[in-house]
């Protein structure tokens, strides 16, 4: 199955950014039922996918169970039909968290400067964490692209979407695509 994202776009200059990711538009408590989570974007997600809230120290994976509308998903956290166990902030990181053949990663024609793809919030400009540099080409030009490539042996789904980040410009954008056996 290929699994197409949306346009997305670079957030913050020179801030890394989950590849596939969005954030709490509303804080999340800790719950002791299932919550519906405000996101700014729940195109992302699928239902019976894992999410991971936040970045380490805070971390936490929830499982996705619906998702009612554009803007929120209701999720249940480690614990049988509860919510989230750790407090999470307005704005903190929300990823889908499911396992991957590959990932496929295209910026558009006509962005204004390079884009890295790596394996972790730590990935800089400076090329920290970086797998792959990205550079930007003129209107109407073939960007370069990313694709993840799996070992032999390595099984099927050898990857978590989660794990992938990129840094660049804002507004610079770029497309996403997962493959999944």
């Amino acid at each position: 199955m290929q699994r197409s994202y949306n346009l997305r776009t670079i957030a913050v200059t020179g801030t890394a950014q989950p590849v596939v990711g969005t954030t709490l538009s509303a804080a999340a408590p800790v719950s002791s039922v299932e919550q519906s989570l405000a996101v700014v974007d729940s195109s992302i997600f699928d239902q019976g996918q894992w999410a991971l809230l936040d970045i380490s120290p805070n971390e936490e994976r929830v499982m996705v169970l619906s998702i009612p509308d554009s803007t929120h998903i209701l999720v249940q956290g480690i614990l049988q039909g509860a919510g989230c166990q750790i407090a999470h902030a307005i704005n903190a990181i929300v990823r889908p968290s499911r396992l991957i053949n590959a990932l496929y990663v295209q910026p558009t024609d006509g962005n204004t400067a390079p884009m890295w793809i790596g394996t972790g919030p730590g990935l800089t400009t400076a090329g920290v964490a970086a797998v792959k540099k990205l550079l930007n080409v003129a209107a109407n030009s073939q960007p370069p692209d990313f694709l993840s490539t799996t070992m032999p042996g390595a099984g099927a789904n050898p990857y978590d979407l989660a794990e992938f980040w990129i840094v660049g410009t804002n507004p610079n954008t770029y497309l996403a695509a997962a493959s999944i056996v």
